[in-house]
């Protein structure tokens, strides 16, 4: 680790060396953001982080004080070509591990890109097979919390290594067309199931495609699938809108549909088959203050496992269930320069019947002269976050 770091390091300083060297040199970008944050649950609850709490994409720590991510993005421009690299490291970058290089836990984006007309580019490396709502670093998203689509994305890596090409058709419609390696040449697993029954599964095998189009000013329209190319396939549809209205106002919503051609191989490996829909509000006001709420609901087929019986009373019965997700955020966002502060609540309220990801009560229940855990199906948390942007 710190072998990686040190290496990490001198990359980073030999880039601010250049930069110094040639100071008319524009053509070299160096941005970055970094955020910590206190959360509180509730509950006050130790066992509300994850699997059982869908907000781990922010880290694991509960009722503390914690950083979330250092984000350290280089460009370097070389006439048609440039190069792009996306470095992540803390909590909220660990699930975003790819098993393909060893700084792969410190690697969001790595690629290049070639500028072979006007209106066409072409891209190469470690990427994300299409452009979601919400992104990793806080500093991109309003809300401090991810929303359930986003970690559902992130159980089936939405980023992978491949190409991509990108043809501007005008300034109101763009294509993105891409190419990327399997599911199984990124997964966690060095040598997944799929891999043993099928080891030519591998390879650049996935498919993806993405449309934009801005039909007026002000609205983004947005339509993405992404078709898995290993044995056990599954596809991915995505819909999202953005739209600024005259006073200020922002709407959004973001659409995501995973659906897989093996459903038991797929839920047995937490590829879980979903439904969900968000609904973004936000709404800016002069003094630099932006109140903003954000609506989800989720189905999902879930795999109650056997080792749940552990953790919730009564234990489940085992097999596979749809259950459903209704979470409201609210959000408060001030800006001071680079310099942003985030007031957050979000409010969880599962199905009743939902017994895969239950919220737990701080109090447990004695059976059998053994402590049990008791199983909630609601969830109130607050997160006050400082993010810099550089």
């Amino acid at each position: 680790m710190k072998k990686t770091f040190t290496l990490l390091s001198v990359f980073a300083c030999s880039l601010f060396g250049v930069n110094a060297q040639n100071n008319n040199d524009s053509s070299l970008q160096i941005s970055g953001s970094a955020d910590v944050y206190f959360k509180y649950d509730f509950s006050e609850s130790a066992f509300n982080s994850k699997p059982y709490s869908t907000d781990y994409a922010m880290g694991t720590k509960e009722n503390a004080i914690d950083f979330g991510m250092l984000n350290l993005k280089i460009n370097k421009q070389f006439k048609k070509a440039s190069i792009t690299a996306d470095l992540a490291f803390g909590p909220r970058a660990n699930d975003q591990a790819i098993n393909n290089a060893v700084f792969a836990y410190y690697i969001q984006n790595l690629y290049f890109t070639y500028q072979a007309k006007k209106e066409l580019s072409i891209s190469a490396g470690v990427m994300y097979r299409y452009e979601t709502y919400e992104k990793l670093a806080a500093v991109d998203n309003f809300n401090y919390f991810m929303s359930n689509a986003y970690i559902e994305q992130r159980k089936v890596p939405a980023r992978s290594v491949g190409i991509k090409a990108k043809y501007v058709f005008s300034d109101k419609i763009n294509l993105s067309v891409g190419l990327f390696n399997s599911i199984d040449m990124t997964a966690a697993q060095p040598n997944p199931a799929d891999y043993i029954v099928n080891p030519n599964a591998q390879g650049l095998s996935d498919i993806s495609a993405q449309l934009v189009v801005t039909p007026i000013k002000d609205l983004e329209l947005s339509a993405a699938i992404w078709h898995e190319g290993q044995k056990n396939k599954g596809n991915h549809l995505n819909f999202q809108t953005r739209y600024t209205l005259p006073s200020g106002l922002r709407l959004g919503l973001d659409i995501n549909n995973y659906t897989g051609s093996d459903t038991a191989t797929e839920i047995a490996n937490s590829y879980n088959n979903f439904t969900s829909e968000a609904i973004y509000i936000q709404k800016p006001f002069n003094n630099g203050f932006t109140l903003g709420a954000r609506f989800e609901h989720e189905q999902r087929e879930e795999n109650t496992s056997a080792n749940l019986a552990a953790y919730v009373t009564p234990a489940p019965i085992l097999g596979f269930k749809k259950e459903s997700y209704n979470i409201i955020t609210l959000t408060g966002v001030e800006k001071l320069g680079s310099l942003s502060f985030k007031q957050e609540l979000k409010y969880d309220l599962t199905d009743n019947g939902n017994v895969y990801s239950p919220y737990i009560e701080k109090n447990p229940i004695t059976v059998g002269g053994q402590q049990t855990s008791v199983k909630s199906n609601k969830s109130v948390q607050f997160v006050l976050a400082a993010v810099y942007s550089f």
